[in-house]
C-alpha cells in the first residue's frame, strides 16, 4: 500500500502479518479482525501500512522501521526474533489475538485460560470424566502455539477443580504433517476411551470428528466435541466458546491508540451446538 502524507499529525499506524493478506481475507474470523482493526483506526484517522508476508514472521525490514510510525500492530504468530525486535523499538507495539513469547510486549488476546477451564467444566456438568484436550503444535515454533498453551493451563486447571485424574484425561498434540493421527485414535479405542474431546480450534475438532468416524463413533451419541472458534466462519458447528475476532480487532487499535498500552484480555461467550451430549453410563 502506497504511503500518503496528507495528515502529518494523525500518525501512521503498521499492522504486520506473517503470512499473505490473501490467507488473512479467506479466513471468516482473521478477514472480520483486521476489519475491526481497519475501522477502528480510520475513526481515529490514522494511516494504515498492512506488511504482509512469510517473511514477516521473523524479522521486519528496516525499510518499514525507518518509516514515521506511530505503533504497530501484529497480527500473526510470530517468532520469538521478531517479538524481541519489536520490544525494543521506541513506539507502541501490540500483539493481537496471539500471547506474546516474550516479556515486555503487551497484546490485546482472548482470555484463552479462563474459557477453557469453564470449557471442561460444562464437559463434566454433562456427565464427561474422561475428556481429551487436542492442542496444537506450531510448525514455526515447534512446539504447542501460545493460545493451545494457555487452553492447556485452564483445562488442567479444570482437571484439578473437578478432582479428575490426568490419566484419564490426555493432552493429545497434533503435528502439520501427521497424517496417523495414532494418538487421537488411541484415546478414542478401547473400554476406557475417553468419552469428550476439548480443541484448541475447528481444525482439531474436524480431526477427531474423523478420527471417531473412522471408529465407528458417533457424534454426539458416543463422543461429544467442544471447540474453539469465531463468532462465524469455520469452526460454528461445534459447541464451545466463541471469540468476536471483530471485536477483539477494534479493541487492539483502541489499545494501540490509548495513552498507556497494556495487556488486554477479551471473553468468549458459549454457544451450543449438536455436538454434546449427556454421557450415558
Amino acid at each position: 500500500m502506497q504511503v500518503q502524507y496528507a495528515r502529518p499529525n494523525s500518525g501512521i499506524v503498521l499492522i504486520v502479518y506473517g503470512v499473505p493478506l490473501a490467507e488473512v481475507r479467506q479466513h471468516a474470523g482473521y478477514n472480520a479482525m483486521l476489519l475491526g482493526m481497519l475501522d477502528e483506526l480510520a475513526q481515529r484517522n490514522c494511516h494504515v501500512i498492512v506488511a504482509h508476508d512469510f517473511a514477516f514472521r521473523s524479522v521486519l525490514p528496516d525499510q518499514y522501521l525507518s518509516l514515521p510510525l506511530t505503533g504497530i500492530l501484529m497480527g500473526s504468530l510470530a517468532t520469538r526474533r521478531l517479538c524481541l525486535q519489536m520490544v525494543r523499538l521506541p513506539i507502541p507495539v501490540l500483539q493481537v489475538d496471539v500471547p506474546p513469547l516474550v516479556a515486555g510486549l503487551p497484546c490485546v488476546a482472548v482470555d484463552n485460560a479462563g474459557a477453557a477451564e469453564d470449557a471442561c467444566s460444562r464437559l463434566v456438568e454433562f456427565g464427561h470424566r474422561r475428556i481429551a484436550m487436542v492442542r496444537a503444535i506450531s510448525q514455526i515454533l515447534k512446539q504447542p502455539d501460545p493460545d493451545s498453551k494457555e487452553r492447556e493451563a485452564g483445562f488442567l486447571a479444570a482437571l484439578r477443580k473437578h478432582r479428575l485424574r490426568i490419566r484419564d484425561c490426555p493432552v493429545l498434540s497434533t503435528f502439520p504433517r501427521d497424517r496417523s493421527h495414532t494418538g487421537i485414535l488411541r484415546a478414542l479405542s478401547g473400554p476406557r476411551r475417553v468419552t469428550a474431546a476439548l480443541c484448541v480450534d475447528p481444525n482439531r475438532a474436524r480431526l477427531v470428528a474423523r478420527c471417531a468416524q473412522h471408529l465407528g463413533l458417533k457424534v454426539p451419541q458416543d463422543l461429544s466435541i467442544a471447540a474453539f472458534s469465531g463468532l462465524e466462519g469455520p469452526g460454528i458447528e461445534f459447541s464451545g466458546p466463541k471469540v468476536d475476532f471483530n471485536a477483539l480487532g477494534r479493541m487492539a487499535a483502541s489499545t494501540l491508540c490509548s495513552p498507556k498500552v497494556e495487556t488486554t484480555r477479551i471473553s468468549t461467550s458459549w454457544q451450543d451446538q449438536p455436538t454434546l451430549a449427556r454421557f450415558q453410563q
